[in-house]
């Protein structure tokens, strides 16, 4: 079962839990509810409709699906002055305040992960009228020596807090290069980047010893 659960909470629709790598022990969990973007109430919108009807099916407005899931040190709930912390949830957010990359290789960061493949099962349907996105966060991933957060620069290492997620479309650009020019195909995380919802919550420390689970769930 997913960290939402079975049952229906309009109030909640973000779930982050942190889990002991060796015993699976739960050891923090945050539930919340997020904000959709303007980006992504555009995209919603689009969905419904057509561009042509003469065709059989109708040409759709909009073929992008949620795909990615990614993280930062930022947002208003950070408790750290290390980061750039004055983002609240609001309709007008394009992208994370203080992004941190999943993982580094030379100059190149991947700062979004593919959520999992949504096969039916109660996990990603548990219940009509809405779908969960889900991406396991690996103990090689975000907390290794080295790593930095894209605005503030700040060295997290292997001790990272985490305090905020953003939900991207396929469109979005995973990867970031930190070279001039910038190669085509990549994207700097802290610039809009096809995020469709935002969330902040109360940071949670990411360190080898764990493994993340964040689950995300759209509903109409």
């Amino acid at each position: 079962m997913g960290l939402l659960g079975e049952n229906l909470r309009v109030e909640v629709n973000f779930a982050l839990g942190v889990y002991d790598r060796d015993s699976g022990e739960l050891l923090e969990y945050r539930e919340v509810h997020n904000v959709c973007t303007n980006t992504g109430r555009t995209w919603i919108s689009q969905l419904f409709g057509s561009s042509d009807y003469t065709q059989s099916p109708p040409t759709p407005h909009t073929t992008e699906k949620a795909t990615y899931i990614g993280f930062g040190c930022g947002g208003v709930l950070q408790t750290s002055n290390n980061f750039a912390a004055t983002q609240a949830e609001l309709t007008t957010v394009t992208a994370l305040e203080d992004p941190v990359p999943l993982s580094v290789n030379g100059t190149l960061r991947t700062y979004l992960k593919t959520v999992d493949s949504q096969s039916a099962g109660s996990v990603y349907f548990p219940g009509n009228y809405r779908t969960v996105f889900i991406v396991d966060v690996l103990e090689s991933e975000i907390s290794f020596a080295g790593n930095t957060t894209r605005t503030s620069a700040y060295g997290v290492g292997t001790s990272v807090p985490i305090s905020e997620a953003g939900l991207y479309l396929n469109t979005a650009l995973p990867t970031y290069n930190h070279v001039n020019p910038v190669p085509a195909g990549q994207a700097d995380p802290a610039a809009a980047n096809r995020m469709i919802c935002y969330n902040t919550f109360e940071p949670v420390t990411i360190t080898p010893n764990v493994v993340v689970r964040a689950e995300w769930e759209l509903r109409v």
